[in-house]
């Protein structure tokens, strides 16, 4: 199996546990659960990126083609919703208990994070399915 097919299987692998997180941790009110689902998901999305997104779609630099733009888009939309995933727990890990206040002006953020990357993996799903298959 090529090592993107096997990136793929674990993207999709996140959004599941993603989603568990959500409705097993968070509607449940179980925040230590959702907690522990979103960490998890951010750590191991952030090794994907790093061991496999980064390096191999940096080749678009040095050989542009006429869908480098798609992988350029890709990639900011890919890294806006890391970088505020990454606030949004700081947030949570260094406020003491979990304040209403906080959890009302997170949703929003929390909200948008889900979106951007859904559309980012969508175009990562365009550009596999241009790339590999």
């Amino acid at each position: 199996m090529e090592p993107s097919s096997i990136i793929l299987i674990a993207e999709i692998a996140l959004i599941l546990v993603l989603g568990l997180g959500w409705v097993y941790g968070s509607k449940r009110l179980n925040l230590k659960r959702h907690h522990r689902a979103i960490y998890s998901v951010l750590g191991l999305h952030l090794i994907t990126v790093f061991l496999w997104m980064i390096p191999s779609g940096s080749s678009w630099i040095w050989n542009p083609s006429s869908g480098s733009w798609l992988l350029f888009v890709h990639a900011i939309l890919g890294i806006i919703p890391i970088i505020l995933g990454i606030i949004v727990i700081i947030a949570f890990i260094i406020t003491p208990g979990m304040p209403l206040q906080l959890l009302r002006k997170a949703k929003p953020a929390m909200i948008a994070i889900l979106i951007l990357w859904a559309v980012a993996f969508i175009l990562g799903l365009v550009i596999y399915s241009d790339w590999y298959l």
